[in-house]
């Protein structure tokens, strides 16, 4: 398995997603989920292009992914402001 630099950049927010998961600050997890979401990994992909899908092959991710309010916020925040690859 060679050096994935997608898999390098997102390690730091999938790792405090754990950790935040593993102490119960669900709302702490889900918040850096968001910034996931919004980080240039995401801007980088065009309208058309799909998002990485380690993303939602994530067992931490998933059930921010079923339920409808958290999978809402996350869609928002992956929302880039006019393609300048600036965060809302």
């Amino acid at each position: 398995m060679g050096f994935n630099r997608r898999t390098y950049r997102e390690a730091p927010y999938r790792d405090a997603i754990a950790r935040y998961l593993y102490l119960g600050e669900r709302e702490k997890a889900l918040q850096t989920a968001e910034r996931l979401a919004t980080s240039r990994l995401w801007a980088v992909a065009g309208p058309t292009q799909v998002r990485p899908m380690s993303f939602f092959e994530d067992p931490n991710l998933r059930e921010f992914l079923l339920e409808p309010e958290s999978l809402r916020r996350i869609r928002e925040a992956a929302l880039i402001d006019n393609g300048t690859l600036t965060r809302k």
